[in-house]
């Protein structure tokens, strides 16, 4: 039996965390910070072209999230695991804005630096990997493209239940698809979405 006293309810709701409502899978990655000789760089891969989801798409280092696991877990197990490197060639600076995709998909982001460039890059994952001025992010607009979602209910979708004709109008909606040309590397999606983020967290436009 729940108790429904008002002294209950404002204990659990107090020290609660919030989370997100609906079905979503987990994924934390890591937005990498590289030093070099002409300023910081941001370190992206290029995913393998034998992977089942998304084959030669350039991302962040990360995945999915393991039982038990908590984001920044998982966003520092994936990153050494990607590139072959050692925990203690991290140093995490915060999390960053945690993206809700159209998709189910709650990806969080963390920023970090990479304190090495030794690297033993996991060739199942990872085709190859190579860093971005940061400077370019800041000097160059993603081109944005929109795409329609739209909501297709199913044939034996029960309308009398909800009191509404076969006619009834879904709401439909757009998603932004910013993407940026690095050279020969096309920088989309997801990934693009975060970096722009963290460019308009550095000018001061997301507080």
């Amino acid at each position: 039996m729940i108790d429904l006293s008002l002294e209950n309810i404002i204990n659990i709701c107090t020290h609660r965390k919030p989370g997100v409502v609906g079905k979503h899978r987990s994924f934390s990655v890591m937005l990498p910070l590289v030093e070099m000789e002409d300023g910081l760089h941001v370190l992206f891969e290029l995913r393998s072209p034998d992977l089942d989801a998304q084959p030669g798409e350039v991302c962040f280092p990360g995945g999915a999230m393991e039982a038990g696991e908590t984001p920044l877990q998982a966003s520092v197990r994936e990153t050494m695991e990607e590139l072959g490197i050692k925990r203690e060639d991290i140093k995490i600076i915060n999390k960053l804005d945690t993206l809700q995709s159209h998709a189910n998909l709650s990806i969080y982001c963390y920023l970090g630096i990479i304190n090495t460039c030794q690297f033993n890059i996991n060739k199942a994952e990872v085709a190859e990997i190579f860093t971005v001025p940061l400077s370019f992010f800041v000097e160059n607009e993603p081109e944005i493209e929109w795409v329609d979602v739209v909501q297709i209910p199913p044939e034996d979708f029960p309308y009398e239940k909800v009191n509404s004709p076969k006619a009834y109008e879904w709401r439909s909606g757009k998603v932004d698809i910013p993407i940026y040309m690095y050279g020969e590397y096309p920088i989309w999606g997801l990934t693009a979405r975060m970096m722009h983020n963290f460019i308009e967290i550095l000018e001061g436009k997301r507080q």
